[in-house]
């Protein structure tokens, strides 16, 4: 597994750091650990997916600098089987709103927070809730949930997807002066999607 920890600056916070250190790891499995640099990052980030496709390992295991997870998230990640898949995580700010999207009805391909469904989910699930970061146990056989797309902020990625997807894995929406913008995520899985890959969450 490459372990893949985006740069969106010089120094991340320590809390992400510590999370990085004390991830487990399932047995017979070995990480490779990648910090990208900052920089252009359409450039820095399609660089580095090519480097992981070069390097032989299986999967891409996508954590940003400013995320901070449960350590047997990769084990229950990599517990469901599929090639492109999701912790669930939310927004760092007010309104702390889930990470996940779905096509926006009648909205031209514009998409929408799916607040609702999740909110109504962890009700019916509120046993299992904790303060912070968590992994469900024992594992909710309903826990999966098909996505349109979320963010690739803690996200198990196959080398077949991307393999599949072919360069640029990554690209910006960017405004009138050039400047990226975001959206790498959601093209990304409309990437996926196209080749018949489903993301999960």
């Amino acid at each position: 597994i490459t372990h893949w920890v985006p740069s969106s600056g010089p120094a991340p916070r320590w809390p992400c750091v510590t999370t990085w250190m004390d991830m487990e790891i399932p047995d017979g499995v070995e990480r490779r650990f990648v910090r990208s640099l900052p920089g252009p990052f359409e450039l820095i980030w399609n660089l580095t997916v090519k480097e992981f496709l070069a390097s032989g390992d299986e999967w891409l295991f996508s954590t940003h600098d400013d995320v901070v997870y449960d350590p047997a998230t990769l084990p229950r990640l990599l517990s469901w089987d599929k090639p492109l898949v999701s912790a669930l995580v939310f927004m760092r700010q007010n309104p702390v709103i889930p990470h996940i999207w779905k096509t926006y009805e009648g909205g031209n391909g514009q998409y929408a927070f799916r607040i609702r469904d999740t909110r109504e989910w962890f009700y019916t699930h509120r046993e299992y809730i904790r303060f912070g970061p968590f992994v469900m146990d024992p594992r909710p056989d309903d826990a999966l949930a098909e996505v349109d797309f979320t963010s690739t902020a803690c996200c198990l990625i196959h080398r077949s997807v991307l393999e599949k997807i072919g360069a640029p894995w990554f690209e910006w929406d960017k405004n009138e002066d050039g400047f990226p913008t975001g959206g790498e995520d959601r093209r990304l899985f409309e990437k996926a999607r196209a080749v018949g890959i489903l993301g999960y969450v």
